[in-house]
């Protein structure tokens, strides 16, 4: 539905007062994976506002529109709130949004520079460092400045909650941060989706090496090399906490 026809339609179920059941109706003729992303978006945003102090600083790797970087800075007025995101027109809408924040027009990885970057003109979330998946004339190029996490924040800055979600970018995120998260351990909301090899190794850094547990967002864990593969491999899950 488009969108200008959907807030009419909206607008309307809301002065007739049945907003719940058209909600509930279009809740369920959702596909399974739109159903399953925003059950964990309303899971994280409820986790960020029971937990988050009001001073608490965040960090939004790929943050897209800004629906859970909105959620941060809601959750925690006070803090200072960093927002990656790569695409121009996207980072300067979030700047314009979130004027008191950081918002950095910029992509994360292992090491800092610059990289070519794919932007999926359909689907702008589903763009990122990768080169292959889409046919010819989805997809246009743009070179994007590319930053590190051990190394590119300000001096003495602590985060609380680092969300990461990179179309397949997350390990060259986690290890360019690794220095980060061992020292400080923040929650680390995680988008991933494999291939296995890439899931062991963040699992494992995560765990072993920076000292926090894994959750999926209905809350079962502590999740095991062996659970977290295995939620992946079957699809049922895609979205992740660690935290201590």
């Amino acid at each position: 539905m488009p969108g200008r026809v959907r807030q009419q339609v909206l607008k309307a179920a809301r002065a007739g007062g049945f907003e719940r059941q058209l909600r509930a109706v279009q809740a369920a003729l959702e596909p399974r994976e739109a159903r399953r992303n925003r059950r964990d978006d309303d899971h994280l945003r409820l986790l960020l506002a029971l937990a988050l102090p009001a001073d608490a600083c965040c960090i939004d790797v790929g943050a897209n529109v800004g629906a859970i970087f909105a959620a941060m800075v809601d959750a925690a007025p006070q803090g200072h709130h960093i927002a990656y995101e790569p695409l121009p027109e996207l980072a300067a809408a979030l700047r314009e949004r979130f004027p008191e924040a950081d918002v950095r027009q910029a992509a994360l990885a292992r090491e800092p520079g610059q990289r070519t970057f794919r932007r999926v003109t359909g689907a702008h979330t589903r763009s990122g460092f990768h080169d292959a998946g889409y046919a010819d004339g989805e997809t246009q190029e743009l070179t994007v400045e590319v930053q590190a996490l051990d190394v590119s924040l300000p001096t003495g800055y602590v985060p609380a909650v680092i969300k990461i979600d990179v179309e397949g970018a997350e390990l060259e995120v986690i290890e360019g941060g690794m220095a980060l998260l061992s020292d400080h351990r923040p929650l680390v909301a995680l988008e991933h989706g494999g291939p296995p090899e890439n899931s062991r190794r963040i699992h494992r850094l995560l765990t072993a090496e920076a000292g926090l547990r894994a959750f999926d967002l209905d809350g079962d864990g502590p999740l095991d090399e062996r659970a977290f593969l295995g939620r992946l491999a079957a699809g049922s899950h895609w979205n992740f906490v660690f935290h201590r």
